[in-house]
């Protein structure tokens, strides 16, 4: 015979089967009838500017490690050359200077690094708050038009404390 898409469950004694057309168009209705209640929203709202907050603390930390660590090195290369200036073993000069030269191929790694995060600029909340709003909105677009079954069933999810049932 022919194979016919569709959806089944043959689990705990009873038997399933639902054409795949009919269950999309199921789900389709269910999606377009989920509202969210206004409370929900603003709670969404306020966990996504805490978040945002939280990651813009994390970046501020980060360029200020990167900072410390710059100085940091910036004072071993200075000890360094004193150290030099002092040495007259041409074997422990040889040494220092080598470790001169990684020290300061540190430092240039390192600014460039700063200089990529310095130029990365945050997104803007507004923007972040305009899209949130939008998918909200749009839940069936979020929901039904994603292609990554993986997001789909992620997104999907939200919606339930527990797993549904087709009825």
């Amino acid at each position: 015979g022919k194979y016919y898409p569709a959806y089944h469950c043959h689990k705990r004694g009873h038997y399933l089967r639902i054409p795949q057309k009919k269950f999309d168009e199921t789900i389709e209705r269910f999606v377009k009838q989920v509202e969210l209640s206004p409370t929900y929203i603003e709670e969404l709202e306020k966990v996504i500017v805490a978040e945002w907050e939280k990651r813009q603390v994390s970046t501020n930390n980060e360029e200020l490690e990167l900072a410390t660590r710059i100085k940091g090195l910036q004072v071993e290369a200075h000890l360094a050359v004193e150290k030099i200036k002092v040495l007259n073993s041409e074997t422990a000069i040889k040494y220092m200077e080598e470790e001169l030269v990684r020290i300061e191929n540190d430092v240039a790694t390192l600014t460039r690094q700063g200089e990529e995060m310095k130029r990365k600029k945050p997104t803007d909340m507004k923007v972040i708050m305009a899209y949130a709003k939008y998918y909200l909105e749009h839940l069936d677009y979020l929901l039904l038009k994603q292609r990554d079954p993986v997001k789909k069933a992620n997104f999907f999810s939200v919606l339930f404390d527990k797993p549904p049932t087709y009825d």
